[in-house]
Protein backbone atom coordinates (compact mmCIF):
# COMPACT_ATOMS: atom_id res chain seq x y z
CA UNK A 1 0.00 0.00 0.00
CA UNK A 2 1.00 3.56 -0.52
CA UNK A 3 2.26 5.92 2.28
CA UNK A 4 -0.46 7.89 3.68
CA UNK A 5 0.66 9.94 6.23
CA UNK A 6 -1.65 12.53 6.08
CA UNK A 7 -4.48 9.92 7.96
CA UNK A 8 -3.38 11.39 11.01
CA UNK A 9 -6.88 9.88 12.63
CA UNK A 10 -4.94 6.85 12.95
CA UNK A 11 -3.17 8.13 16.35
CA UNK A 12 -4.47 11.36 17.21
CA UNK A 13 -7.60 10.34 19.21
CA UNK A 14 -10.13 9.77 16.31
CA UNK A 15 -9.60 6.06 16.42
CA UNK A 16 -11.20 6.29 20.21
CA UNK A 17 -14.55 6.40 18.72
CA UNK A 18 -14.38 3.64 15.84
CA UNK A 19 -11.81 1.12 16.90
CA UNK A 20 -11.79 1.30 21.06
CA UNK A 21 -11.10 -2.06 21.09
CA UNK A 22 -7.84 -1.89 19.08
CA UNK A 23 -4.33 -2.34 20.66
CA UNK A 24 -1.74 0.09 19.34
CA UNK A 25 0.92 -1.26 16.68
CA UNK A 26 4.76 -1.87 17.44
CA UNK A 27 6.15 -1.35 14.34
CA UNK A 28 6.64 1.53 12.06
CA UNK A 29 5.65 -0.74 8.59
CA UNK A 30 2.41 1.56 7.85
CA UNK A 31 2.77 4.35 10.29
CA UNK A 32 4.51 5.57 12.82
CA UNK A 33 5.10 2.92 16.16
CA UNK A 34 1.62 3.17 18.64
CA UNK A 35 -0.48 3.77 15.78
CA UNK A 36 -3.85 2.26 16.08
CA UNK A 37 -4.56 1.23 11.91
CA UNK A 38 -2.20 1.96 9.30
CA UNK A 39 -1.87 4.90 7.71
CA UNK A 40 -2.26 3.39 3.79
CA UNK A 41 -4.01 4.17 0.51
CA UNK A 42 -3.52 4.28 -3.05
CA UNK A 43 -3.65 0.49 -3.80
CA UNK A 44 -3.62 -2.82 -1.71
CA UNK A 45 -2.73 -6.09 -2.47
CA UNK A 46 -5.21 -8.13 0.03
CA UNK A 47 -6.55 -11.74 -0.05
CA UNK A 48 -10.24 -11.72 -0.90
CA UNK A 49 -11.08 -13.80 2.09
CA UNK A 50 -9.80 -10.67 4.54
CA UNK A 51 -11.55 -8.07 2.18
CA UNK A 52 -14.81 -10.00 2.48
CA UNK A 53 -14.45 -10.37 6.16
CA UNK A 54 -14.40 -6.40 6.97
CA UNK A 55 -15.79 -5.03 3.87
CA UNK A 56 -19.62 -4.58 5.49
CA UNK A 57 -17.52 -2.90 8.03
CA UNK A 58 -15.55 -0.77 5.92
CA UNK A 59 -19.09 1.20 5.07
CA UNK A 60 -20.22 1.40 8.42
CA UNK A 61 -17.04 2.60 9.45
CA UNK A 62 -17.24 5.20 6.93
CA UNK A 63 -21.17 6.34 7.58
CA UNK A 64 -19.52 6.43 11.55
CA UNK A 65 -16.70 8.80 10.64
CA UNK A 66 -18.66 10.66 8.00
CA UNK A 67 -20.98 11.32 11.67
CA UNK A 68 -18.49 11.68 14.30
CA UNK A 69 -19.06 15.50 14.99
CA UNK A 70 -15.26 15.68 15.67
CA UNK A 71 -13.95 13.92 12.41
CA UNK A 72 -13.35 17.51 10.99
CA UNK A 73 -10.30 18.38 12.93
CA UNK A 74 -9.20 15.20 13.78
CA UNK A 75 -9.04 13.71 10.51
CA UNK A 76 -6.14 15.68 8.78
CA UNK A 77 -8.56 16.25 5.90
CA UNK A 78 -7.53 20.03 4.71
CA UNK A 79 -10.25 20.27 2.67
CA UNK A 80 -12.98 20.34 5.05
CA UNK A 81 -13.92 23.45 7.40
CA UNK A 82 -15.57 23.28 10.94
CA UNK A 83 -18.26 20.72 11.19
CA UNK A 84 -18.16 19.64 7.82
CA UNK A 85 -17.40 15.84 7.02
CA UNK A 86 -14.47 14.62 5.85
CA UNK A 87 -14.03 13.79 2.01
CA UNK A 88 -11.45 10.80 3.48
CA UNK A 89 -14.05 9.27 5.70
CA UNK A 90 -13.88 5.91 3.33
CA UNK A 91 -10.40 5.75 3.68
CA UNK A 92 -10.47 5.82 7.69
CA UNK A 93 -13.54 3.35 7.45
CA UNK A 94 -11.02 0.73 5.25
CA UNK A 95 -7.88 1.40 7.66
CA UNK A 96 -9.89 1.23 11.00
CA UNK A 97 -12.12 -2.06 10.00
CA UNK A 98 -8.82 -3.43 8.35
CA UNK A 99 -7.32 -2.76 12.09
CA UNK A 100 -10.31 -3.94 13.82
CA UNK A 101 -9.84 -7.38 11.67
CA UNK A 102 -6.08 -7.87 12.20
CA UNK A 103 -5.41 -7.15 8.67
CA UNK A 104 -2.16 -4.96 8.91
CA UNK A 105 0.00 -3.37 5.63
CA UNK A 106 3.15 -2.45 4.43
CA UNK A 107 4.28 0.90 2.99
CA UNK A 108 5.31 0.01 -0.62
CA UNK A 109 7.70 3.34 -0.84
CA UNK A 110 8.31 3.07 -4.67
CA UNK A 111 5.30 2.41 -6.51
CA UNK A 112 3.63 5.35 -5.86
CA UNK A 113 4.49 9.08 -4.75
CA UNK A 114 2.39 12.62 -4.45
CA UNK A 115 4.17 15.27 -6.20
CA UNK A 116 6.22 16.57 -3.36
CA UNK A 117 7.48 13.62 -2.43
CA UNK A 118 11.37 12.97 -2.88
CA UNK A 119 11.69 9.19 -4.52
CA UNK A 120 13.32 6.31 -3.27
CA UNK A 121 13.23 4.46 -6.76
CA UNK A 122 11.63 5.47 -9.55
CA UNK A 123 7.65 5.84 -8.76
CA UNK A 124 5.35 4.11 -11.03
CA UNK A 125 2.41 6.56 -10.56
CA UNK A 126 2.15 9.57 -9.64
CA UNK A 127 -1.05 10.51 -7.61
Amino acid sequence: SADYRYLVGVHNGLHKGHIPEVLPRNDTLAGPMGRYADQVGGFFFIHRDDLSNFAPQWLSITEDVRQDPEAWRLAGDSYVEKGGKPWISEMYGYVFSAAKNDVWHKWDLTTMHYPTYVPTGVPKVMH
